[in-house]
């Protein structure tokens, strides 16, 4: 089993998302792909019951691969479930931890074997989910076709887990192109999580870039900017989950965390610069400016605003979100919270 290559390794971690992992699940399992995939699912010690979700599934659709690699097997680490669902020539690693390791320097023993042979890196967490059967298919065909290229990604539904309503789609671009490092550090949260796949030799060197970026996503995605090309799909394959209890979304409800976060943003990218030798110092210090803008808002002294370098984070708004923070500039009321939370991104 061990001795196939695969293609693609999906990684996803998972904690706390119970009412939400069989959506991930079952947008793994109707991939339609050329090539083999393995897909990595690791809970982190789940208090709210997702263990036994996923247990449940993996009785229920799995056909365990025997051996001593495969199966269901107890390790040091938790419980593991190998196999196949029938009809489907990929695979599943289904990982449940004993102890929660979030936040751990780990190489992750438990799906190293897969991860480390595969030739391209996907990601979609617990609570969010792909809806387009041909999403890994697309990517891999271009990437195939384009050797230049280090990460694919498209765009995404936004959806609300409380409500189950979609509020919108992500705002990227009109039409397929590829993008700037500038735009990927400047604005946030612009590349869906769970829209990345990327390709994994260009990554050999990714242990020496900076790591203390508070989001580990952007750190993959600046990295994949600056040893090749980034390339954007411009279709609707998956869906971004708002979830209250995120870790994301607690940040940005909370003034003092956000603010904290977006201070550590800051240094990182001038670590970033460093590391660079000030090749990108342009692109860093306008993704700094877009940083320190926000951290203005979180703490609503939108008079500071009013300093020119500041001019170009508000015209990148839309105008709805522009007009509100003129009028708070000019001490006519406080931004309304629905404005609020674009201006974080």
């Amino acid at each position: 089993m061990n001795n196939i290559d695969y293609t693609v390794a999906v990684r996803c971690y998972t904690f706390n998302h119970a009412p939400y992992i069989e959506d991930a699940l079952r947008g793994f399992a109707m991939q339609k792909t050329t090539f083999s995939v393995v897909y990595c699912i690791v809970d982190d010690a789940s208090t709210d019951g997702e263990p036994e979700v996923l247990r449940n599934w993996a009785t229920n659709n799995l056909i365990l691969k025997a051996g001593v690699n495969g199966g269901y097997e107890r390790t040091s680490y938790g419980e593991r479930y190998v196999g196949q669902l029938k009809d489907h020539l990929s695979l599943f690693v289904i990982v449940l931890l004993n102890e929660n390791h979030h936040g751990k320097k780990s190489k992750l023993p438990y799906i190293k074997e897969w991860y480390d042979v595969a030739k391209y890196h996907a990601m979609c967490e617990g609570d969010d989910y792909w809806i387009d059967p041909l999403k890994l298919q697309k990517q891999v065909d271009f990437m195939e076709n384009h050797e230049d290229c280090s990460l694919v990604f498209h765009n995404a539904y936004i959806e609300d887990a409380e409500t189950k309503t979609r509020r919108g789609i992500h705002k990227i671009y009109n039409k397929s192109r590829y993008t700037p490092l500038s735009h990927i550090i400047r604005d946030g949260g612009f590349i869906p999580t769970a829209s990345i796949i990327y390709r994994r030799d260009l990554f050999d060197q990714f242990s020496e870039f900076p790591q203390k970026c508070p989001a580990g996503d952007i750190k993959i995605q600046t990295y994949a900017a600056l040893v090749g090309k980034v390339y954007y799909i411009n279709k609707i394959m998956s869906v971004y989950r708002l979830v209250p209890t995120s870790a994301t979304h607690i940040i940005m409800k909370t003034a003092e965390k956000y603010v904290s976060h977006q201070n550590q943003i800051i240094s990182w990218y001038r670590e970033v610069n460093e590391y660079t030798n000030h090749r990108f110092e342009k692109d860093v210090n306008e993704a700094i400016v877009f940083s320190e803008a926000r951290i203005i808002i979180a703490l609503r002294e939108y008079h500071k605003l009013w300093n020119p370098k500041y001019y170009r984070y508000i015209w990148n708004k839309p105008l709805v979100v522009r007009l509100g923070i003129l009028v708070a500039m000019c001490g006519l009321g406080n931004v309304s919270n629905c404005v609020r939370k674009y201006l974080r991104h």
